[in-house]
């Protein structure tokens, strides 16, 4: 009688464990906002914003920081 009984929770035990499974964790989000990109990542995301959005206003702010250092702003 022990011995069934023993199995017996045992047995729930292993169903219980298996109907659980492991936790997934969801990866986070791809895209890292304070990622630290390479060199050249900086320059094709520049390019990037430059060809799809010549109008940015951020853009303009840009030009007229590197205008008022001197700095060259054909960029």
């Amino acid at each position: 009688m022990v011995v069934a009984t023993a199995l017996a929770a045992l047995t729930l035990l292993c169903l219980a464990l298996s109907r659980v499974g492991p936790t997934r964790r969801t990866p986070p989000h791809p895209e890292s906002l304070t990622a630290v990109l390479g060199p050249g990542d900086e320059e094709y995301l520049a390019w990037l914003a430059a060809e799809h959005w010549p109008e940015d206003e951020y853009l303009d702010l840009e030009r007229s920081w590197r205008a008022r250092d001197g700095e060259d702003a054909a960029d």
